[in-house]
């Protein structure tokens, strides 16, 4: 499983004190760090090791960042409402700015 940021980040982030949400939490961490890695496509090697452990990088501190901002809006909005105009396989906007030079399509 892929965690590009740990509980704690997420926590400080987010602002959220004690251990209530960790397990919750903890399931957006990879759910949200999984999104990144397939939305950039073809840079997954710049963000994680071989071992899907975060390299030290300028492209991993961007993922980073975007799934942080993609954790918080999974937590502060559980039902989806605020994106439900994004379509399959879109991210919202504060995400992707940060990680569009990371992704390389394929074209069919």
């Amino acid at each position: 499983m892929i965690e590009l940021v740990t509980l704690g980040e997420v926590k400080d982030h987010c602002r959220i004190d004690g251990d209530y949400s960790d397990n919750d939490l903890l399931g957006k961490i990879r759910a949200a760090s999984s999104a990144i890695i397939r939305f950039c496509q073809g840079s997954r090697d710049k963000i994680v090791d071989a071992n899907n452990r975060p390299l030290e990088s300028e492209e991993c501190s961007l993922a980073r960042e975007a799934t942080l901002r993609l954790v918080t809006k999974l937590y502060r909005d559980p039902d989806g409402a605020t994106m439900r105009d994004l379509k399959q396989g879109e991210l919202p906007f504060d995400v992707t700015m940060l990680i569009w030079d990371l992704r390389l399509p394929t074209i069919l």
